[in-house]
């Protein structure tokens, strides 16, 4: 979905034939130019700060890279209706089969992250249960919440085998799976269930430091710089009821899906 992406296999072939005098050009012309981007957080003043910024930059001898050099990643859309990039496995000896089903939402705000993540929450165990417990599709069934640089999605992955159950099977099992979820587990009692439960772990203080530091280099990472973000959620978390959630969740399952599938061999090695 990245508008930029190399898989790895692209990059071994790439690095196999890199000869030291390539690596060593390519450091020297990298770090030429840069963007920094810093943290600091504990018991240190400002002007201690600045010191171990200013030593750094002189270390590197660096100048800063031209305004239109630093951009951002972006995250293709998918165009209306239901898709499908199905392959065989790599190993035709296993037999395991992956099905990812993504719907993909939009460019979404911190209200509607909130909104996916009660999505995310009613739904997770449910399928779970349903997927793997009483259909037993599979040893692995997840669901997740995606935000692809600032687009946001559902995924539903389930690992199951060529020897027992189709590509085909699986995916019809996850959209009827969300056919009967809509219609008979999707109360206001559930939703503010889910709510209560996401606000008790937001509201959940860091308790080391270095919980504190991963999520404030999470906001500068990302470059949405909202550190106060849990409390922002948490004042949208107690407006949100049954009725957003189903006008957030129907258009997302019917409007924009990827189905990936890596089909397993149904003659796998003993």
């Amino acid at each position: 979905l990245q508008d930029v992406y190399y898989a790895p296999h692209d990059k071994h072939n790439m690095v196999r034939n890199l000869t030291l005098e390539q690596v060593t050009d390519f450091a020297e012309q990298f770090l030429s130019k840069v963007h920094i981007q810093g943290l600091v957080q504990g018991n240190m003043t400002v002007e201690q700060v600045k010191g171990v910024d200013n030593m750094l930059r002189s270390q590197l001898k660096c100048s800063p890279l031209p305004p239109n050099s630093v951009t951002d990643i972006r995250c293709n859309g998918l165009p209306a209706g239901s898709w499908t990039v199905r392959l065989d496995s790599l190993d035709r000896g296993d037999a395991n089969t992956l099905v990812t089903n993504y719907y993909q939402s939009g460019p979404g705000t911190i209200r509607e992250h909130a909104v996916m993540e009660t999505i995310v929450l009613l739904m997770e165990e449910p399928i779970f249960d349903t997927l793997r417990t009483q259909e037993q599709l599979g040893y692995a069934v997840n669901m997740t919440l995606r935000n692809t640089y600032g687009v946001f999605g559902l995924s539903v992955t389930v690992n199951t085998q060529a020897t027992k159950f189709t590509a085909d099977h699986v995916d019809q099992r996850i959209e009827k799976f969300f056919q009967e979820f809509l219609a008979d587990h999707l109360t206001e009692e559930a939703v503010a269930e889910a709510v209560s439960s996401l606000i008790k772990l937001k509201l959940r203080a860091d308790v080391t430091l270095e919980e504190e530091v991963s999520r404030n280099w999470q906001e500068i990472m990302s470059k949405e710089y909202v550190f106060n973000r849990s409390e922002r959620e948490v004042a949208f978390l107690k407006e949100i009821g049954l009725e957003e959630v189903k006008s957030v969740l129907i258009p997302l399952l019917a409007t924009r899906k990827l189905s990936v599938q890596v089909v397993g061999s149904d003659n796998p090695d003993p």
